[in-house]
C-alpha cells in the first residue's frame, strides 16, 4: 500500500497523467502542490480535491526559466518528499519543419526543468534530512531512433539516462529517483504535438490515463528504478534491440505518417 506523504508536488498537473495522478494522491498526502499553465484547470482541481486535502497551486510554463524559478523557490519552501515531473510535449513531423524556438522548447520543458526540479528537490531532501521519491515521467519513445519525432524522442532519452544515474548516486542516501517510460498514453498529446492536425482516434496499443497513473504509484510504491509501460512496449522494445537501425527507423516513421494522415 502506497504510504502518505507529507507533501507532493505534481507538474503538469491540468491534464492528463499528471491531473490524474492529482486525483488519485489527493487522499495519500497533507498537502498536495500542482502547477500548470491552465489557470482554470487549476482553479477546478482545487475544488474539486480540496475535500481530500490542503491544495496549493501555480501557474506556471515551465519552458519560462521566470517559471521555473517559482517552482523551485516553492519546493525549497515546501520541500515536498514527492515530487512527479509530468509537465512535457513533443512535436510531430520533420525537425526542420518546426521553428528552431519550438524544437528548443521541447528541451526546456522536457529536459531543463526536469533537470532543475529534480535536482532541487534532492538537494533539498539531503538538507532536511529526510527520505524522498522523486519520479521523472519520461517515454518509451527515448529508447527509440525515431524520425519525424526527434527532437522529443532525444530529450527522452536525455531523461532516461539522467534520472536512472541519479538513482544509483542517491540511493543510499535515502532518495529514489524513479523513471516511468509509458507508450502513447490517450490525452491531448498528440493533438499538441500534432499542431491541430487530425491524428487518428485510437491507437491500438494506445494507454488509458487513468491506468498508466495506476502504474505509476505501484512503481512509488515499489521503488523501481525503471519501469517501461506496458508490456507491449515492453515486448517491442525488447524485439527492437535485434533489428537493424535502418529497419527501426523506418518502422518508427511510419508511425508517425500513419498517425497524421
Amino acid at each position: 500500500m502506497l504510504k502518505k506523504y507529507s507533501s507532493v508536488l505534481i507538474t503538469g498537473a491540468t491534464s492528463g497523467i499528471g491531473e490524474e495522478l492529482a486525483k488519485k494522491l489527493a487522499s495519500k498526502s497533507d498537502k498536495l502542490l500542482l502547477t500548470g499553465r491552465n489557470k482554470e484547470k487549476l482553479q477546478s482541481l482545487e475544488k474539486d480535491l480540496s475535500q481530500k486535502t490542503k491544495i496549493e497551486t501555480k501557474i506556471s510554463d515551465l519552458k519560462e526559466a521566470s517559471s521555473r524559478k517559482i517552482i523551485l523557490d516553492w519546493i525549497e519552501i515546501e520541500r515536498p518528499t514527492l515530487v512527479i515531473n509530468s509537465a512535457g510535449f513533443g512535436l510531430y513531423g520533420d525537425a526542420l519543419s518546426h521553428p528552431i524556438e519550438e524544437s528548443l522548447d521541447i528541451l526546456k520543458l522536457d529536459g531543463e526543468a526536469t533537470l532543475e526540479i529534480t535536482l532541487k528537490a534532492a538537494n533539498t531532501l539531503l538538507k532536511s534530512g529526510h527520505p524522498g521519491t522523486i519520479l521523472n515521467i519520461s517515454s518509451a519513445a527515448g529508447f527509440m531512433v525515431f524520425p519525424k519525432f526527434s527532437v522529443y524522442a532525444a530529450t527522452k532519452a536525455f531523461v532516461t539516462a539522467f534520472s536512472q544515474s541519479l538513482y544509483y548516486e542517491l540511493k543510499d542516501k535515502g532518495i529514489s529517483v524513479l523513471t516511468f517510460c509509458p507508450g502513447v498514453v490517450a490525452t491531448n498529446f498528440r493533438k499538441r504535438a500534432a499542431k491541430g492536425k487530425e491524428t487518428r482516434k485510437k491507437m491500438e496499443i494506445e494507454l488509458g490515463a487513468a491506468d498508466t497513473a495506476d502504474a505509476i504509484l505501484k512503481q512509488i510504491e515499489n521503488k523501481k528504478p525503471l519501469m517501461i509501460y506496458d508490456w507491449k512496449y515492453r515486448f517491442l522494445i525488447s524485439l527492437s534491440q535485434w533489428l537493424p537501425i535502418s529497419l527501426k527507423a523506418k518502422i518508427m516513421q511510419k508511425s508517425i505518417d500513419d498517425l497524421i494522415k
